[in-house]
Order: structure tokens, then C-alpha cells, then sequence
């Protein structure tokens, strides 16, 4: 990992490859294993489906069928939201005056807005956690709701916050994890707009 910071205080890159890198390789088998139950639930759902189709429905199957085939599919898709969550994150982020931009592994670059960094980031802070190995770079995460887990550096971490603070936006914070799992637990930082970010947008 390498940071560099430009001439504006609120500028700075990392590179995130490394990260990336480290942490796909580490989902591996969390990818594989829901890969498997998706196989499996996917071969499920079509058995009740031709089942459904072969014999009828009948009686109370007009109020069973619906249900079991809308639980099927909602399982099913929380699957692949998991394998696709921890696929590659970004490999490129840059913290710039207009917002947060980030690069993926296969070259599309897109930039976030101060205002759109308040409704889209949630940075994960583990390095609290009873299992957390201290000073490691897989303490730290930025997490957005439509895109993979992106690992980055405690530096990294530390920044979007100053950047986000000096751009108006409203820092909260929150401790995830109650007693007597608070050894599990992690920091949640999320964004708000605050006044003066209203105004720059």
C-alpha cells in the first residue's frame, strides 16, 4: 500500500491493490461455500417449481406455493448478494475536493460526491475486536450498500473522516456489539450533511 498526499490538504491517493488483493484471497472460501448453497438452493427451487407445474395446484397450494417459492428465491438472492459482496473491492482511492473517487480491477473509475458520500459510505473500524490482530490492514473497511467490500489502510480510514469533517459533512459514530459479545464488536462511522456541504452542493 502507498499513499501519497497532493498539494491540497483535503487530496490524497491510495492504492488499494494490495488490499484488494489480500482480501479476495481471504473470502475464498466464504465465496466458494455460498457458491455451493446457491447450486443447492437453485436445484431446490426448480424441483418445487416442475413439482408445482407436473401436478397441479391444488387446495391450500395456491397460498403454499407462493410462499415457499418466494422464500426459496429470497435466500437464494441473499446468496449471491454475500459472493458478490466479497468480490475484488477497489483497487484505487482518491479523496479529492469534489468527493471520493474509486478505480476497480477492471478499470472503471467513478466519483462520489460529498453529498453522495453521506448517503453511500460506511466505514467499519475492527481493530476493537476480541479476534482483531492489532496494526493489521484488514482492520479497517469501507462499505457501500451496491458495491464489493473495500479494505483500506487505518490511514485511509482516518482521512475520509478529516476530509469529510473539513467538507461540512456531520461525522456519526457507533458502537456495534453489545454485552457480553462487545468482544465482537466493531466502530460504524456513517455521513451526514450538515450545513456548509448543503451549500457547496
Amino acid at each position: 500500500m502507498a499513499a501519497t498526499s497532493a498539494e491540497s490538504a483535503a487530496l490524497a491517493v491510495f492504492d488499494l491493490g494490495s488490499e484488494s488483493d489480500d482480501l479476495y484471497a481471504q473470502q475464498k472460501g466464504v465465496r466458494r461455500g455460498f457458491t455451493f448453497l446457491s447450486i443447492i438452493f437453485t436445484g431446490m427451487l426448480l424441483w418445487f417449481v416442475d413439482i408445482a407445474l407436473s401436478y397441479g395446484i391444488r387446495g391450500g397450494g395456491w397460498i403454499l406455493f407462493p410462499v415457499v417459492f418466494f422464500c426459496l428465491s429470497a435466500v437464494l438472492g441473499e446468496f449471491f448478494a454475500i459472493i458478490w459482496k466479497w468480490q475484488r473491492g477497489a483497487i484505487r482511492m482518491e479523496i479529492r475536493d469534489q468527493g471520493i473517487a474509486f478505480t476497480w480491477h477492471f478499470g472503471r473509475t467513478e466519483l462520489l460526491s460529498w453529498n453522495a458520500v453521506s448517503k453511500d459510505i460506511m466505514l467499519r473500524d475492527s481493530s476493537g475486536d476480541g479476534w482483531a490482530v492489532p496494526g493489521s490492514t484488514g482492520n479497517w473497511e469501507l462499505r457501500r450498500w451496491n458495491r464489493p467490500v473495500t479494505r483500506i489502510p487505518h490511514a485511509a480510514f482516518d482521512r475520509v473522516i478529516q476530509a469529510a469533517t473539513a467538507k461540512g459533512l456531520v461525522v456519526k459514530e457507533q458502537t456495534m456489539g453489545s454485552r457480553p459479545w462487545r468482544w465482537l464488536g466493531y466502530r460504524r462511522v456513517r455521513f451526514a450533511v450538515g450545513a456548509e456541504s448543503r451549500a457547496q452542493d
